[in-house]
């Protein structure tokens, strides 16, 4: 088929098989012929290939099968391999850069090793449209060559930790830990520093960024020097996790020493600082205080670039916003947040923005629209098809339409949200179902799930303080349905006075840290006795004024 063809005719066509595509005219340019003009001439004249734009491209797919399969093997990788210098060389040249090509095109090639730092740009240019399901692909190609690289295995571990994939980011962050064993002790306190934020950022597990933001100090003072822009990070994230997950005073201590360290510019210090402030503030209870650093921390790190820490802080303000009763504003934040990450490839963020947006919306008793955010949370979850995430789904979708009185369907959510993976308060979330089982005239299966709710271990973010007013409204709502309102008065009652002690509790600013802490959720699981109160309430007032409309019996 290439016999009649010159020299540059020939090795044109050839390229262009290797290639797989059309040949632009600045890759033909580049090309190592001697006269890419006449080449191209010839090309066109074999009735192989025809005119695309100011390229070429072969007639008909088939052709070009047909071309690379008589190029011989050993031949066939050469082509690739020049291929791939061409497409680089046309990029330093200013044309669009095509890193995943230039892979590709190295790895047929048989040069695997010199594909790795291509594959490496691939996913991170994937990573910066939001696709992260290439770049994790891309990185996993690299790893297939290079499995000994710990920065690999770290840049995998992140994009896992965007994905909210915590079980996969956590096994790639072992690997590389394990690689770095005998490395120096400030490469090992950078990748520790990764790690904390993964699980302060996209993945939320404030005890473990906690440990490793301690052993990444701890690796800083070996190194022998101050770096200040790790030991900054590290004192910062100590600080931010004491604030959620242990002391506010040596929260507040280890901000102290950091301001005492040497200036330092730059975005990620802002962010740093800023995002631990902010939990500072609202571990003591000023939420509105914390409006300001929250802000800042997510202005920078949407200049960053890290979509998933912006995310972080703006739900934290979102948070704070709930806990000051100033919902509206709450769902602002939620916007900001909303247009700072791309949705569309981080899904699980995209869910946990939902599920914030659902519970401020209930708080606001816009239910239709709490219902929607809810419905669009649970269908994420489902396109995710992650255990907990769906479990997440069922049990803020079952609160909604609990509120919405639909007893059945809420019964079936919360029910199905029982899982061990869910990051949900088991005793509370029991509580509810069984108000569902309550309200729909199911009492004997009401009961069974209040003893189950008793049996569950207690967490913090549990709040255990606040189970007992939970326990007494529904033993009320299960005396009614049996028929014996006496009972249901006698439990109201105490219901309303154990709300009624717990406002002046300030219970607001530990709930906040507690769900974070415990659950990863800044806004879903917020304690808010005044609504619980008025709840309560309502369901005396409806039973001592012999309505029914309230509660099913």
């Amino acid at each position: 088929m290439l016999g009649p063809l010159p020299d540059g005719g020939r090795r044109l066509v050839e390229f262009a098989a290797v290639a797989a595509r059309p040949i632009e005219a600045v890759e033909l340019d580049r090309l190592p012929l001697e006269d890419p003009d006449e080449a191209a001439t010839a090309a066109l004249q074999s009735g192989l290939m025809a005119a695309a734009g100011d390229g070429v491209v072969f007639r008909h797919a088939l052709l070009r099968d047909a071309v690379y399969g008589e190029i011989a093997e050993p031949r066939r990788r050469g082509l690739h391999q020049r291929w791939a210098q061409v497409l680089l060389a046309c990029e330093q040249a200013g044309a669009i850069p095509r890193p995943a090509e230039v892979a590709r095109h190295l790895r047929i090639g048989g040069a695997g090793a010199d594909a790795v730092p291509q594959l490496v740009r691939a996913a991170a240019s994937a990573r910066n449209v939001g696709a992260l399901d290439e770049a994790v692909a891309f990185v996993e190609d690299a790893l297939g060559t290079a499995p000994d690289r710990a920065a690999l295995w770290l840049e995998l571990a992140e994009l896992e930790a965007w994905r909210g994939r915590r079980d996969q980011s956590e096994d790639a962050f072992q690997r590389a830990f394990a690689l770095l064993e005998k490395a120096e002790p400030l490469d090992l306190a950078r990748a520790q520093l990764q790690h904390a934020r993964a699980n302060h950022g996209p993945i939320c597990y404030p005890r473990v960024a906690r440990e490793s933001a301690r052993i990444a100090l701890e690796l800083i003072e070996r190194a022998g020097r101050a770096p200040s822009e790790e030991r900054a990070e590290a004192l910062a994230a100590c600080a931010w996790c004491e604030a959620v997950a242990g002391s506010v005073e040596e929260a507040e201590r280890l901000l102290e020493r950091l301001s005492a360290e040497p200036e330092a510019s730059g975005d990620w210090r802002v962010y740093d600082i800023a995002h631990a402030r902010a939990l500072v503030l609202m571990r003591r209870g000023r939420f509105v205080e914390s409006y300001g650093p929250s802000i800042a921390a997510g202005a920078a790190s949407d200049r960053i670039g890290r979509p998933d820490l912006a995310y972080g802080a703006w739900i934290n303000a979102a948070g704070a916003a709930t806990a000051a009763g100033e919902y509206e504003r709450a769902l602002e934040f939620l916007d900001r947040g909303t247009a700072a990450v791309p949705l569309h490839a981080l899904k699980g963020i995209e869910a946990d923005v939902l599920a914030a947006k659902a519970f401020v919306l209930r708080g606001l008793g816009r239910l239709k629209d709490a219902r929607k955010a809810a419905e669009a949370e649970h269908a994420v979850a489902e396109q995710l098809g992650q255990p907990d995430l769906l479990a997440k789904a069922s049990h803020d979708l079952g609160l909604v339409a609990l509120d919405q009185g639909e007893c059945e369907l809420a019964a079936q959510l919360l029910g199905t949200s029982l899982v061990d993976e869910a990051r949900i308060s088991r005793p509370v979330t029991r509580i509810a179902l069984a108000e569902a089982l309550a309200r729909g005239g199911h009492a004997e299966q009401a009961a069974e799930e209040l003893r189950a709710a008793v049996l569950e271990p207690v967490r913090p973010s549990d709040f255990p303080a606040t189970l007992v007013p939970r326990l007494a409204r529904v033993q009320g709502l299960i005396a009614h349905a049996r028929g014996d309102d006496d009972e249901a008065v006698r439990r109201l009652e105490e219901s309303s006075a154990g709300w009624e002690r717990l406002l002046a509790a300030n219970l607001r600013a530990d709930s906040l840290a507690g769900v974070l802490a415990d659950l990863g959720r800044p806004v879903v699981g917020l304690v808010e006795p005044e609504r619980e109160l008025a709840r309560a309430r309502a369901d005396l007032q409806s039973i001592k004024e012999g309505r029914c409309s309230a509660i099913v019996p």
